[in-house]
């Protein structure tokens, strides 16, 4: 994450949903995922996202392991986000998107509009996450 004045600029990955449920945390990576969940579950670890949203128990501990599973894995990502969020404005915009998609691939650099962001779309939930209240 890069700061500047009101913006910042942060990368962002998704990572196919199917390939991180078939990861078997018990036992993948000589069972470090499970490790490491547990560990930062006992350590009262809270990720950022609740900050703007509620879960329950299970879903914490899900969130966590996606988490450590998201750190520890090789997991291709099907994008590649360059987001630059304009804090005081509270808008957004792509710098840079890389996407790959049944083995198809495309990119583009070319910064895209400034824009709202809609609310409750991942935009807005970056906005809530890093964008300080003004």
């Amino acid at each position: 994450m890069q700061l500047q004045g009101s913006q910042i600029r942060v990368w962002t990955k998704c990572l196919p949903q199917k390939e991180i449920d078939n990861i078997d945390i018990e036992n993948a990576f000589e069972g470090r995922i499970l490790k490491d969940a547990a560990q930062k579950v006992t350590k009262y670890y809270v990720p950022p996202i609740t900050s703007i949203e509620n879960f329950s128990a299970d879903q914490l501990v899900t969130i966590i392991q996606y988490e450590v599973t998201a750190g520890i894995a090789r997991i291709e990502p099907q994008a590649t986000i360059l987001y630059e969020l304009n804090c005081h404005e509270k808008m957004i915009r792509e710098l840079s998107v890389s996407l790959k998609i049944k083995g198809r691939s495309g990119q583009s650099d070319k910064p895209y509009a400034w824009r709202y962001a809609a609310p409750e779309t991942n935009g807005a939930r970056l906005l809530s996450l890093l964008c300080p209240i003004n």
